[in-house]
């Protein structure tokens, strides 16, 4: 039975963009969680949430590079760019 490395290597690539995309959205989301804790106050939720969101942008910064589509790294990185825009509002 032949092994079909094409296959699982495509495989890895979607599996790889869906983690960054997750991992994008993960810290949009705790951006947005440390802003409303910022406004109210929630100083400990806030510090946390602004921390997993720059732990997030971390994850994304260290795995784009294995991304091997040159159009999907491209808007990975543009998406990674907003996130850091983001997190420098906090």
């Amino acid at each position: 039975m032949p092994f079909h490395y094409e296959a699982l290597r495509t495989k890895t690539q979607q599996t790889l963009v869906e983690f960054l995309n997750a991992e994008i959205n993960l810290g949009s989301t705790l951006v947005r969680s440390a802003t409303i804790s910022r406004d109210e106050q929630h100083m400990e939720h806030f510090a946390q949430a602004k921390e997993n969101s720059t732990k997030a942008a971390e994850s994304v910064r260290r795995f784009v590079c294995r991304v091997a589509d040159g159009k999907v790294r491209a808007t990975i990185y543009k998406q990674l760019a907003e996130l850091d825009r983001l997190i420098s509002t906090l």
